[in-house]
């Protein structure tokens, strides 16, 4: 089971994904191991991928070979490398973060050589996901999007920092749900602009056992701000949606008075 997210802040992007892989033996039967998902291409540019992972390798050799062109602009430069990324067997689904005209952007990447398929597309949503993504959209919509929603209903944006932590609140949610076996792990990067600089950052390792005690307690001490208490306030409302929460927000300001 896969999960690739990919969240668009007001100050950069953040890409993370579990850290389970599973192998297919050639000769029947199948075993589960921890490695990443999301491996950096160039100096500005990142992929995640999901799918079958036979020849994912040869994927991001081919893009590594060809990082500067991607590092300049990922969606021109895929596009040139069609034919080169046809002639690898592949069935898969990744999300790729970093420059498109000059700004950051998410291009999806989906290849499945047996049905001929090969699409290359700039995404335009806030929140993207790859991999088995069918029984993600009640974790995706209760936790990603209502906050999102939130911070937009009260006029703020989401910065990376804030994403990082929803990034992982929102795919350990999934995990302890039982809808996705994740494996013990998550892998988060981010990609910073400030001005016309790029700056990569890979968060260091969490696993899902230390939610509490390392990452939780990580980010209450560095980052403390709307999201924890956000996310507080919209678990008490049991589902009733960011409305009821402003309303009861606005009532307590009258009480004030």
């Amino acid at each position: 089971m896969t999960i690739i997210l990919a969240i668009k802040a007001k100050d950069g992007i953040v890409l993370s994904a579990d850290k389970l892989l599973l192998c297919t033996i050639e000769y029947g039967g199948e075993f589960n191991f921890k490695d990443e998902k999301i491996v950096q291409i160039g100096k500005n540019t990142i992929m995640g991928f999901s799918g079958d992972l036979k020849n994912v390798g040869q994927l991001v050799m081919l893009l590594k070979e060809n990082s500067e062109a991607l590092d300049n602009d990922m969606f021109s430069a895929l596009n040139g490398l069609k034919k080169e990324i046809r002639a690898i067997d592949l069935e898969c689904e990744c999300l790729l973060a970093g420059k498109v005209n000059d700004n950051l952007a998410i291009v999806r990447l989906t290849a499945d050589k047996r049905d001929r398929v090969l699409k290359i597309e700039i995404t335009q949503p806030q929140v993207e996901m790859a991999g088995d993504i069918t029984s993600m959209f009640s974790s995706l919509n209760l936790t990603t999007h209502q906050y999102i929603d939130y911070l937009d209903k009260i006029g703020k944006s989401l910065t990376v920092y804030e994403a990082e932590f929803l990034a992982y609140a929102t795919i350990t949610d999934i995990s302890r749900s039982g809808s996705q076996t994740i494996g013990n792990g998550v892998s988060i990067w981010s990609l910073v602009k400030n001005g016309k600089n790029i700056n990569m950052e890979q968060t260091h390792e969490w696993k899902l056992n230390d939610l509490f005690s390392t990452a939780y307690a990580y980010y209450v001490k560095k980052k403390v701000g709307a999201i924890s208490e956000a996310m507080d306030k919209i678990k008490t409302l049991g589902g009733e949606g960011t409305g009821q929460l402003l309303r009861k927000e606005e009532k307590e300001k009258d009480k004030a008075k």
